[in-house]
Order: C-alpha cells, then sequence, then structure tokens
C-alpha cells in the first residue's frame, strides 16, 4: 500500500484585532447593561477575540469594566422604575375582555434596598471555616454498626 504524502497543516492566523469602531460598538452595548455575548453579536466581534484582547490590552480592559459598571447602572434603575413606577400590564376576565392595571415588583424592591442598604437590610451569612491560628481541620469518623 503507497504511502500518500502529507498535507502541511496551515498555522492559524492569530485574530484580526477588531476595528476600533467594533470596538466602539462592543463597549456601548455593554453600557447599555446587555450581555458579553451580545455585545460580541452586536458588534461582530467573537467572544474569543474579545476576551484575548481583554487580557492583553489593560487600556480595553478598563474601558470593558467601566462599560459594564454603567451597564448595571443602566439594569439597577429599570429595576427601579419597575418595582417604583410598575409596568403596564392586563387581565382577561371570563368573557375575554382586557382590565389593565399597573404591576409592581415587591421583590425587585427587596434586593435594590437589600443592596444598596447592606448594613442594615443585607445578608448576614458568613461562614468562616478553619482550625486553630488558620490551619487544617482535623476530622476524625467512626462508625458503630450498633446505632449506639
Amino acid at each position: 500500500m503507497a504511502r500518500t504524502p502529507r498535507t502541511p497543516k496551515k498555522r492559524a492566523r492569530p485574530p484580526r484585532p477588531p476595528s476600533p469602531k467594533a470596538r466602539d460598538s462592543f463597549l456601548a452595548t455593554l453600557a447599555r447593561g446587555y450581555s458579553v455575548s451580545l455585545a460580541c453579536t452586536e458588534s461582530g466581534i467573537p467572544r474569543s477575540t474579545a476576551y484575548d484582547l481583554r487580557g492583553r490590552n489593560a487600556s480595553f480592559r478598563a474601558l470593558w469594566d467601566q462599560a459594564l459598571e454603567l451597564g448595571l447602572e443602566v439594569l439597577e434603575d429599570e429595576a427601579l422604575r419597575r418595582a417604583v413606577e410598575g409596568v403596564e400590564d392586563f387581565r382577561l376576565d371570563r368573557e375575554g375582555y382586557e382590565h389593565p392595571f399597573r404591576r409592581y415588583s415587591d421583590v425587585l424592591l427587596i434586593f435594590l434596598i437589600k443592596n444598596r442598604i447592606r448594613d442594615r437590610y443585607g445578608d448576614r451569612a458568613l461562614l468562616s471555616v478553619g482550625g486553630a491560628d488558620g490551619g487544617p481541620i482535623e476530622v476524625r469518623l467512626s462508625f458503630d454498626p450498633k446505632g449506639e
């Protein structure tokens, strides 16, 4: 059986850096409160390229973090609006007529209060595990087949 020559593998090219326009689109989408996945889709930047650039470029990483922070503020504002001002909704009666009403979210309000006033309303659970002077914990197990 004759051997055929192997075709040399093509070397993978490093990903092309995104254009300034694509970067701006990516960061603007994050700043509107959307996910990294959607920001990548909207800007045409593959996720792996975005994360690679974030890891290599400190200024892009800082802009990314700033955009995420702005996006969180957008989401918090929307949650507050839904909790306090409510959103329009409707109910159908037995005859199929719509009856509009405003729906409020107590759960969103609770989360917002717990986040903003942590010392008074935040979760207080704290779990700290460690032995003497921060050392390891010794665990001994025994088994009594008689249950005594």
